[in-house]
């Protein structure tokens, strides 16, 4: 039990491990068993939040930025997935 504990405990820290790309070779085969569900914490983390919920990530991708520019100003467009 105490070894289930302790590898656990590694894995949660391997997931935390993930955004900076450090996780140990010997844990990469569990990856897909610890971020089950936790998908979103692939996603940037939000300035401020707690990393507690999905809420505090921010799973949004910016798509190209247009701009289009004349004498009158400019008007933007740009889609987000």
């Amino acid at each position: 039990m105490r070894t289930l504990i302790v590898l656990l405990g590694l894995l949660c820290c391997a997931s935390a491990q993930a955004a900076a790309g450090a996780i140990p070779a010997s844990l990469e085969a569990w990856r897909g068993w610890v971020m089950k569900d936790r998908e979103y914490r692939e996603c940037p983390l939000l300035a401020g939040a707690s990393a507690t919920n999905p809420g505090d990530f921010a799973c949004l991708w910016p798509g190209t930025l247009e701009i289009s520019a004349d004498a009158q100003g400019a008007t933007l467009h740009q889609r987000w997935h």
